[in-house]
């Protein structure tokens, strides 16, 4: 009795059949394509995704197409969330608007997919697209930006291990520090979001970065007030009329005669 086909997908979207010697694997969005192997698991053919899936998809029903998605077969439409929303490849559309339009993470067209980027973005449920790579940018960016605040406040960070600290020091070090640990903590968060979104941890991960953005922002508010406080003062003083008292000439100095004779004495 010949096998049902069935479908594996994880998020690296590496799919496969257990059909003989047919592989279909997705190492990026758009690159689904076909392989075959020989008796000794070596590859025969590869071929692409446009030729492969119609001769795979009469003999094991619907393959995922772009994306990952499912295609019906019928209308040649993608049915996105289990079906909830219909995107159609030839208007480059959705069906149907989306909830979360304009003003929620639908984006300001309610009938578009991916904000018209769908190589770099992905929309599995056709509520929100998820942008990946300017996320990642924009997190990158951050920790190196972070990091590169660490490096110059070096010296401020070893004053506080290697002797007494002033207070502007301890800010400084203080905000270095945790902006790191801010940045970090977020990077985290989104990649333990992008492995397992139903993850615990990812809560729990961005509470912690938030509260370390909150806590680096006041002592940066404070460092900041502190400064200001200082070049007030010194712009009063500048501004401050000079006494005439001040400018008069000081008394001369008077000399003292040392031609006595002068006694040693031992401790």
């Amino acid at each position: 009795m010949p096998l049902q086909p069935f479908i594996v997908r994880s998020s690296e979207a590496c799919l496969a059949l257990p059909i003989a010697t047919w592989l279909l694997a997705m190492p990026q969005q758009i690159s689904l394509c076909q392989y075959r192997y020989d008796a000794l698991d070596r590859i025969a053919t590869r071929t692409p995704l446009a030729k492969a899936i119609a001769d795979v998809s009469r003999q094991s029903g619907s393959l995922p197409v772009f994306n990952g998605e499912l295609l019906d077969s019928i209308t040649g439409h993608y049915l996105l969330g289990n079906g909830d929303r219909a995107y159609n490849p030839v208007l480059m559309r959705f069906n149907s608007p989306d909830s979360l339009s304009p003003f929620g993470k639908g984006g300001l067209n309610a009938y578009a997919y991916c904000g018209g980027d769908p190589v770099n973005r992905t929309d599995p449920d056709g509520r929100e697209f998820t942008d990946v790579l300017l996320t990642s940018i924009y997190i990158g960016a951050g920790v190196l930006t972070e990091g590169i605040a660490l490096l110059l406040a070096r010296s401020s960070v070893k004053a506080v291990f290697k002797r007494i600290a002033n207070t502007e020091e301890k800010i400084s070090a203080g905000v270095a520090v945790g902006a790191v640990a801010a940045g970090v903590t977020w990077a985290s968060s989104f990649v333990v979001r992008q492995i397992d979104p139903d993850s615990e941890a990812v809560r729990p991960l961005a509470a912690i970065a938030v509260a370390f953005s909150v806590s680096t922002l006041g002592a940066r508010s404070v460092g900041f007030a502190r400064k200001e406080l200082v070049a007030r003062a010194a712009r009063r003083n500048l501004a401050k009329p000079l006494d005439p008292k001040d400018l008069a000439t000081p008394p001369a100095r008077q000399a003292v005669d040392v031609r006595g004779p002068i006694e040693i004495t031992s401790l």
